[in-house]
């Protein structure tokens, strides 16, 4: 590919949207693992626009027998896929390849790959960036509508963490990069930046493979990416890339770490501060260990992170004290739907944060599930970047405006009027006070509270008894029905 044209953002049709819909309910009904679809057709589309650039003048077609037991169609295809996976051998996905053994998913997959094509013809087997909004929601539907065992972040969490540490030169490592999303994103916001080095790694190769082909899609130069299915935790001295060396530190690190009581891949206790049984504070320490001293950390953590004693706080102290942590953003419940319904939060750390740097606070209320394509939205994502981003005179206002002020819910002394509901600060004297809580809540200024309204004891029974008389009236009614209906 190209590397030197511009990124390119291309919208995707509703009508694509649902034949891509239709495509993954059609294997959930073969019991067939809808991580498989992004595989099938990207091997599709590149054996297709392969074959068009040999033969320019040649619409190249498969022709998929419904009803033929003749398997020969099938060996023909899969002959093409193998020729060209022989132009690019570097891609991951191509190993262990194989095409669905089903005519009917196979031809709805084909399907796909033409309406595709027909949508976007400037699309080229060196140029697939302008399906990469069509590859994305493919990806989000495989992680909405598909396999619980896998975990993806949403899309438009990914581009909340990434426009709020703004990567654009160094080193970009994402740890648990599942999908790729982190890094074809911060890809994308550097816009090709050569000096932008990413690194991610996953344990299993289905994520890996689904990652090259995001990557793959998003127009990455595959120079600047290092993709390994491997152990974050572990060091291999046989490993072909430098960074699994200990001592290796990333200047960007965003990542939305697995969640589990104890690692079963291996059962023992990790951790550089605390060691520990629980996965996710494994990772979150990884993370802080491999941070250069003036690089920043995105991280997406479950809520109990952010209360609980013992390991939970003795981290927390660390990012306060040392690490520098500077945001905590709180999002709805819902986002990570339909696999749990968690709330979660993101902690933005790195650098060295003074006494007087206070941490900023701010929570998503909501959020909008899309039924008809599982899209989940939420609402002022560029408020919290805006918001973010001017954080100290924010602090200035909200400094003024303690003069005059009042006590939250949780006796915590906040100013009276503060005119933001959805953002507040806490200096790190009044965090170790409180034991370095970082539930936002808990810092929150008291809401002006509202006239309450008081109910007439009297009129409420009157209202009870005329709900009572209309119930029994309908009953009669359909009793009468009844009886002329059985007569």
């Amino acid at each position: 590919m190209d590397q030197n044209i511009p990124q390119i953002t291309q919208s995707i049709s509703e009508e694509l949207k649902r034949k891509i819909i239709r495509v993954i309910e059609e294997m959930q009904l073969e019991a067939m693992p809808s991580f498989m679809l992004p595989e099938q057709f990207t091997a599709l589309l590149l054996t297709k626009l392969w074959n068009e650039k040999r033969q320019p003048h040649q619409i190249w077609s498969i022709d998929i027998p419904i009803f033929e037991t003749d398997r020969a169609w099938f060996e023909e295809i899969e002959a093409e896929v193998r020729r060209c996976s022989e132009y690019c051998p570097q891609f991951h996905f191509w190993q262990g390849l194989r095409l669905i053994d089903s005519p009917q998913i196979l031809l709805s997959i084909w399907g796909l790959v033409v309406a595709a094509v027909q949508e976007y013809p400037e699309v080229s087997a060196y140029d697939l960036r302008h399906l990469s909004s069509m590859m994305d929601f493919m990806l989000d539907q495989v992680y909405r509508k598909g396999d619980k065992n896998l975990f993806f972040t949403p899309n438009i969490i990914v581009r909340l963490m990434i426009d709020i540490v703004r990567p654009k030169s160094g080193t970009f490592w994402d740890p648990a990069c599942g999908s790729g999303a982190f890094l074809a994103q911060a890809y994308a916001f550097a816009k090709g930046n050569e000096s932008l080095e990413l690194y991610g790694n996953d344990v299993k190769a289905h994520m890996i493979n689904l990652a090259e082909i995001r990557l793959l899609f998003s127009g990455t130069d595959f120079r600047k990416i290092h993709l390994e299915c491997r152990d974050a935790f572990i060091q291999d001295e046989y490993s072909e890339s430098a960074y699994w060396n200990d001592t290796r530190k990333y200047d960007f690190i965003l990542s939305n770490p697995p969640v589990s009581s104890v690692n079963t891949a291996q059962a023992e206790k990790r951790g550089y501060l605390v060691p520990t049984k629980k996965l996710h504070l494994q990772f979150l320490q990884l993370i802080m260990e491999h941070l250069n001293p003036n690089g920043k950390a995105a991280v997406l953590v479950n809520e109990n992170v952010l209360f609980r004693g013992g390991d939970e706080r003795n981290i927390r102290e660390v990012l306060v004290e040392h690490l520098g942590l500077r945001t905590v953003i709180s999002l709805p419940k819902g986002v990570f739907a339909p696999y749990t319904n968690a709330k979660s939060s993101i902690l933005f750390f790195g650098g060295r944060a003074t006494e007087s740097t206070p941490v900023f606070f701010y929570e998503f209320e909501t959020a909008e599930f899309l039924k008809d394509t599982h899209e989940i939205q939420i609402p002022d994502i560029s408020d919290a970047v805006e918001k973010e981003a001017s954080r100290q005179e924010l602090y200035e206002k909200w400094s003024a405006s303690m003069g005059r002020g009042v006590y939250n819910d949780f006796e915590i002394y906040t100013p009276e009027n503060w005119p933001y509901k959805n953002c507040w600060f806490a200096e790190r004297q009044l965090l170790r006070e409180h034991d370095y809580n970082l539930v936002a809540d808990h810092y929150r200024p008291r809401k002006t509270e509202e006239k309450a309204e008081y109910l007439n004891i009297g009129e409420l029974l009157d209202e009870i008894h005329q709900l009572e008389n209309e119930s029994c009236r309908i009953l009669e009614e359909l009793a009468e029905l009844r009886d002329k209906y059985e007569r």
